[in-house]
């Protein structure tokens, strides 16, 4: 006799069952078909990494973990699997997934997302800050130009180690410098070539005249022998030409010794009557300092124009003096207004002077 079988799926199947099969004493039998759940395999592809990883078996209809990552890709972190190489991330890792496929086999693809790294910049020796350069693995990434500065040198490039290494710079293009956290980056400097301290005074005078300074930068040094007062180092305070200043002291080629030559006072007695124009420290400085300097430089000293007060005396014009060398301002010396000007000119008891060329 014919029957019909079903798996529950909508599908029919009809058998013909003869033989012993049929018992004459019922009209009929209803028998039942077994299904087996299929197994299917998942292969795990590194997609651009390196290493490998075994392949699992998984049965239809039932959990199945992935196993976790071992795969590993230089300069990149793993984000999870796809089932195609250049596919969205579908799985995470190490988890439970179910009926990825119904047989047979499938493969789940790596997806690595690319690191980030800092750059610090280092002075080396040198002076100021800069900001830190973020970068992307394998993406270009520009190195900041310098804002670094150092006496008496000259920015080179930067490099990794702070006195050897590849040099890269400012403002090139880099790429993987590393592959996570932070590298430095460290000035290179090269030592400025110091024209000013190889020319003799006469030809500083007639390279100034003839407005031929291009090899002049302010902070270049000279050393001057000043006999029993010894010998102190000279540097460019200023390159700026005289326009409409009232003063003359702060423009043009002006040379200020670095150091301390002496301690001298303003006045012997505790008074600024008079100002500059009648200090003590006035006649020491254009007396006793200036006839130690050697001749050569003596000759080439031009007389300056110096506008100069004394305190808070109301009602006091300012003194106009014609002078070889000049005494600092208190400003000038610190670069604040934190100092007495109700008693003295010029607090600082250390004469530093300028001369100008």
């Amino acid at each position: 006799r014919d029957f019909c079988l079903s798996r529950g799926l909508g599908d029919v199947y009809k058998r013909q069952v003869t033989g012993a099969f049929i018992d004459t004493n019922y009209p009929s039998k209803t028998v039942y078909v077994v299904f087996t759940a299929n197994t299917y395999k998942i292969a795990f592809n590194n997609n651009g990494g390196t290493g490998s990883m075994n392949t699992i078996t998984c049965t239809y209809d039932k959990d199945c973990t992935l196993t976790k990552n071992t795969f590993t890709k230089t300069g990149y972190t793993f984000a999870g699997w796809s089932k195609t190489s250049d596919g969205e991330i579908e799985y995470t890792n190490n988890e439970t997934v179910k009926n990825l496929a119904t047989s047979g086999s499938i493969t789940l693809y790596a997806k690595w997302t690319a690191n980030t790294y800092t750059i610090t910049y280092n002075a080396n020796g040198g002076s100021g800050t800069m900001n830190k350069t973020t970068c992307t693995y394998d993406t270009n990434c520009t190195l900041a130009a310098n804002s670094f500065a150092k006496t008496g040198y000259t920015f080179a490039s930067w490099t990794k180690d702070s006195t050897t290494g590849t040099s890269y710079t400012a403002g090139s293009t880099v790429k993987n410098l590393a592959t996570s956290g932070n590298v430095n980056m460290y000035a290179k400097w090269k030592e400025r070539e110091n024209q000013f301290g190889k020319d003799s005074w006469a030809t500083i005078a007639a390279n100034v005249k003839s407005g031929n300074t291009s090899k002049y930068n302010v902070g270049d040094t000279k050393e001057v022998n000043l006999g029993s007062l010894g010998t102190h180092t000279v540097r460019i305070a200023n390159m700026s030409a005289c326009e409409s200043e009232t003063s003359e002291t702060a423009c043009g080629f002006v040379v200020e010794f670095a150091d301390i030559i002496t301690n001298q006072k303003f006045n012997s007695t505790k008074t600024n009557v008079g100002g500059w124009k009648d200090s003590e420290l006035r006649t020491y400085i254009n007396g006793t300092i200036y006839n130690a300097l050697p001749s050569d430089l003596q000759n080439v000293i031009t007389t300056t124009k110096v506008i100069s007060g004394h305190g808070n005396t109301t009602g006091e014009e300012n003194f106009e003096t014609q002078d070889k060398l000049y005494l600092l301002n208190a400003q000038e010396v610190w670069s604040t207004n934190d100092y007495d000007t109700s008693c003295l000119l010029y607090t600082s008891p250390s004469p530093r002077d300028r001369q100008k060329s």
